[in-house]
């Protein structure tokens, strides 16, 4: 792969490492946001929940909207969204118009999440699209794993407002600079022969989508819970994130060489690590040592799920690979939803151990349907 096109996949990895900091940012200055504002924590927690609601009911109707836009224009105008919401926030006088910013910022990350993992596509060769699927959305890994962390730590010193300002700096920067580094990808009219119709007729693009949500599901029901189940294991916090954090990065550099060629036996493997992971928190949880070796193998399970799922997803269709991301993406950010619900009752009724449990089933079923819908991972790929 050439260096520019590297540059290029880079600075779309980039911009999914921003939007990720922005949808996670407000999880850490709750308290004094709140403060800030004068309303009471419930309230300001609202944030981050309507940001998932706007992700969801955005996706596929503002894909069905402007598929047919250049994807450089559109991801330009995704960026520019990102930074009037985040400097909004920053600006904000009251809740309400901080409130507004996050509309707006779900709004924009369900837009750009249906069809991120679809635009290096366009520009790829075949055979090396799921690599740059890869790259693309190792941006994900890097913003949980690095950039929020390091955000997080110098907007304590500073204070809230600084770290949407610098957001919104960042997300203003990579719309002026993406009027040369993105890719022109000309778009697809939605027709006849292109819609959620004939996409949707495709069994791949179903059974991966109910894949999505069954792994996404099964990720954030625990992960919601990740200070009791570092508590069981005898493991601080922020040490437990850090060593999911390693895992993951250690997992993309396994990920992007083999994505292209192995894309079934990586899904298999994915998953397998994710129930070794949470099969460690229930079993095994006296020791640390189990805890090092269970946040690992979650780490380096969760980096690459997304990638996966979405490869999958767009080699199911030969048109229509926005549309069939967005539907994806949609089940994602529903799965997110569903797993707080779930999770939070299976925790009171049977508590943490409960809640793993429901985690290993979603997996369970997942690693069966992938074992016997082996043809939905091998459509044109090498190892077919």
């Amino acid at each position: 792969m050439k260096k520019s096109v590297l540059a290029r996949l880079g600075l779309l990895s980039f911009v999914c490492c921003m939007a990720l900091v922005s949808e996670l940012l407000p999880t850490s200055f709750l308290k004094e946001m709140a403060a800030d504002f004068k309303v009471p924590l419930s309230q300001m927690s609202l944030l981050i929940g309507i940001y998932a609601v706007m992700s969801v009911l955005a996706g596929i109707p503002v894909t069905r909207a402007f598929s047919w836009v250049n994807r450089r224009t559109y991801l330009i105008v995704v960026c520019l969204g990102f930074a009037i919401s985040n400097l909004l926030i920053a600006c904000s006088p009251t809740f309400t118009v901080a409130f507004i910013g996050r509309l707006l910022a779900g709004f924009t990350a369900g837009a750009m999440w249906a069809m991120i993992a679809s635009y290096p596509i366009g520009f790829l060769p075949l055979q090396i699209s799921g690599r740059g699927v890869a790259i693309v959305l190792s941006g994900v890994t890097i913003g949980v794993s690095v950039a929020l962390p390091l955000v997080t730590s110098i907007i304590q010193w500073i204070g809230w407002r600084f770290g949407f300002l610098l957001v919104g700096g960042m997300f203003l920067l990579l719309a002026i600079i993406g009027r040369i580094g993105f890719v022109s990808v000309q778009g697809e009219f939605y027709n006849a022969h292109n819609n959620y119709g004939l996409v949707l007729k495709k069994a791949g693009v179903r059974w991966c989508a109910f894949l999505t949500f069954l792994m996404v599901s099964a990720h954030y029901a625990s992960y919601i819970f990740v200070q009791l189940i570092a508590d069981r294991v005898s493991l601080s916090v922020s040490l437990a994130q850090a060593i999911f954090g390693i895992g993951a990065l250690v997992s993309i550099a396994v990920i992007v060489p083999l994505i292209d060629r192995y894309l079934w036996r990586l899904a298999l493997g994915m998953v397998a690590l994710l129930i070794a992971a949470l099969s460690i928190f229930i079993w095994m949880s006296k020791g640390c040592y189990w805890g090092y070796l269970g946040f690992a193998l979650w780490g380096a399970a969760f980096s690459p799920m997304t990638s996966i799922l979405q490869t999958a997803t767009t080699s199911q269709v030969d048109q229509g690979k926005p549309l069939a991301n967005s539907i994806n993406a949609t089940s994602y950010d529903l799965a997110i939803m569903v797993a707080s619900v779930l999770g939070g009752g299976a925790l009171a009724r049977t508590g943490l151990v409960g809640a793993l449990r429901l985690s290993l089933l979603c997996l369970g079923f997942a690693f069966l349907i992938i074992w016997i819908k082996k043809s939905y991972f091998m459509k044109n790929r090498a190892d077919e």
